[in-house]
Order: C-alpha cells, then structure tokens, then sequence
C-alpha cells in the first residue's frame, strides 16, 4: 500500500460495546487522528463477519480497533485493508513462535482453529474510501472457550503455555502492521496468498444449500476468492456466498 505511518495514539477503555462501533464515534466527533487506536478490556457488543459476535472475557485478550483516513484510496483497492491486517496478524504470531494462516477473507487459524478475527468497516465518498476502521480480536490469554467453541478457538496462551502482558502485545502488534502498510500490491497479495489457508488444496464448502468441492486458487484483487470445479472452470465467490465446511 505503500502509505504513510505515523506514529500512533492508543485510547484504552476499560469497557465499551464495540472498539469498532467507538471509533466510528470518535470520528464522527473528530475527536482521533489517522492511525489512533481504539482498544477496550471488555466488550459488550463484540463483532465478527456475518453478524457473528465475539467472545472474550475482560481483561483476557487483545480487543482493539485502529482508525485509518486513507488518501485518494480507491473503493475497488477495499480488499488491500483486508491484506494488511491478516499479513499483519500472521507474521507477528510467528514473531512469537505460533504458525498461523489466514483463512479467506479474514479469520486467522493455528492448527485449523482460529486465533483472531478481523471485521474492516469503510465509508466512502464517491469512489474513494474517506475513512476505515480495522476491527481485530486476537486470543492472547484465553485459557477456556464456551461449549461449542472449544473445539473451534485457541489462544496465544493454549500455543505457547506463556502469559502476554496485552499492552506489549498491542505495541508489538502495532510494529508489523506499519510494515505492511508500507508493503506494496505486488508484495502484500503474495504474503497473503503464501499464508492462505488450503491455497491449492481441495476444499468443501456450502454454495447455498448445495455442497461443493473445489481447489482453492487463491483471491482476485476485487476479494472474490477462487474455486477450480471438478469439470475445470474457474468460479468466483464473495465470502458471504459461501460457508467453508472443515
């Protein structure tokens, strides 16, 4: 993306419904700059994709939000934000010893269980993004997961057996997704794609109420991932079309 980075304030708040939902206040109020941080202990309205919510216990994990005013950034290069969050997230898990994949758009996974989610949130002026906010829950020191999402989480803690101080994790965090940010297309869409979870394997997934088999051949520019169907032909997803059967 190749954009400028400065350095950046982290607003913490011990609680509040959503980091997402409180950076779109404080933009709304003009009251944070490009690249401000928006991170909170506890969330009661957390979010994922699809109207999913997010479960954490206070004071457990990194729940944060970062606020971008990208400029003359074109609402068709939208998938690049997504790019740079899951590059981010990957390579600094692997800075702390854990192998991480990105599974399409934006879920990250240790071991086909995932360990942070990304939810991007963009308003647009015409054709350009004015502003976007970067949504992203990671589990550092989850210990225990409700019924039902046991078999499904892990956390930084459950891969390592150590501790992380959040605040650390956070400035640590911080260090990878500046880099990528000054990553350009061409280097950012292969970082994605090298850390894509089943990149050129067959997958099944759900198209409706019919299930599919397919290779996953990667993404388009656009974000529209790519299924090769049994007779050959190349067919183009966006992610809520599909559910991704594991």
């Amino acid at each position: 993306m190749q954009l400028f980075f400065r350095r950046m304030t982290i607003i913490y708040l011990p609680s509040t419904d959503s980091t997402n939902l409180e950076a779109r206040r404080l933009i709304q109020s003009k009251s944070c700059n490009n690249h401000d941080v928006v991170q909170s202990g506890f969330q009661t309205l957390g979010r994922g994709q699809q109207g999913n919510s997010w479960y954490s216990l206070a004071d457990e994990n990194l729940l944060f939000s970062i606020v971008n005013f990208p400029e003359h950034f074109e609402v068709a290069r939208f998938f690049e934000l997504t790019q740079v969050a899951s590059v981010a997230v990957v390579k600094y898990l692997f800075s702390r010893g854990i192998r991480a994949q990105i599974k399409w758009p934006n879920d990250i996974l240790v071991n086909r269980k995932k360990i942070a989610g990304i939810l991007i949130e963009n308003t647009m002026m015409g054709n350009y993004i004015s502003d976007s906010i970067t949504g992203i829950g990671l589990n550092v020191n989850a210990s225990v997961f409700p019924l039902g999402l046991q078999q499904k989480s892990t956390s930084m803690l459950l891969e390592t057996s150590l501790e992380y101080s959040t605040s650390d994790e956070l400035n640590r965090f911080m260090e990878f997704y500046s880099a990528a940010m000054r990553y350009d297309n061409f280097r950012l869409r292969r970082l994605y794609h090298k850390h894509l979870f089943a990149m050129n394997q067959k997958v099944c997934f759900r198209h409706g109420d019919i299930v599919k088999t397919a290779i996953n051949a990667g993404v388009t520019d656009n974000g529209q991932i790519i299924m090769i169907m049994p007779d050959g032909t190349n067919q183009y997803f966006w992610f809520k079309e599909i559910e991704w059967l594991l």
